[in-house]
């Protein structure tokens, strides 16, 4: 089982059935790359600088693959690619990790608390990051259902819906044929860029991405 950290905003969306998808970057240069595919457990050519030989070596995980966007074309094979290891893949189970608090036993019969279930303004608790939550403490479990990557401006009105935007004037069948709304689009990537901007990894340098489409479970018996 595997963490994933979202923040309140999202939580609150997945709590209420309207986020199914997440979007986690790949960091290579996409101005000098092409993805080519998904592999598992790929085999690569581990490089041993001291004897200057190249021995085939097994990875285990799900892996990103690409290739230098000149370099097939160029060559005609595809011996050297870089690969890039996905944070999650197929059937994968993970537990959420949200801005929490920690209620003392003996003045309460729950022991964590969670921001999403509290209003914004409200400041009668000291909230703690999603990084330092424990693993005890999670309460919602997702199993991914699908694992794919492609450039953050593929991303279709229909998964925007999924990565939990909504509004009552847009219904689903009209994303579905919805080519570019900019109700949603402006959303997205104002919501991209307060989580990647800093990080440089905006709207507009169009990264790779890892699109996560999970489906939320009961807690399983191993987190038990």
């Amino acid at each position: 089982m595997k963490p994933i950290h979202f923040n309140t905003e999202m939580v609150k969306a997945i709590l209420d059935g309207r986020k199914t998808q997440t979007r986690r970057v790949i960091k290579i240069d996409q101005d000098d790359y092409r993805f080519d595919r998904i592999s598992e457990n790929p085999s690569i050519e581990n490089y041993c600088p001291k004897t200057g030989v190249s021995i085939p070596k097994n990875i285990k995980g799900n892996y990103a693959i690409f290739i230098y966007c000149s370099y097939r074309d160029k060559y005609g094979d595809d011996d050297d690619y870089p690969v890039v290891r996905l944070p999650y893949q197929t059937g994968d189970i993970l537990y959420v990790k949200e801005a929490y608090c920690h209620f003392y036993p003996a003045s309460r019969d729950i022991e964590y608390g969670y921001k999403a279930d509290y209003p914004e303004d409200i400041k009668k608790f000291r909230w703690h990051s999603s990084r330092y939550m424990p693993k005890e403490a999670a309460r919602i479990f997702l199993k991914v259902t699908d694992v794919r990557v492609e450039k953050l401006h593929e991303i279709s009105t229909s998964d925007i819906r999924k990565e939990g935007y909504h509004n009552d004037e847009c219904s689903e069948v009209i994303c579905d044929i919805c080519i570019a709304c900019d109700l949603c689009t402006d959303w997205f990537g104002e919501l991209w860029d307060s989580l990647y901007e800093k990080k440089g990894f905006s709207w507009d340098e169009d990264p790779f991405v890892a699109v996560i489409t999970f489906e939320r479970i009961e807690k399983p018996q191993e987190a038990e």
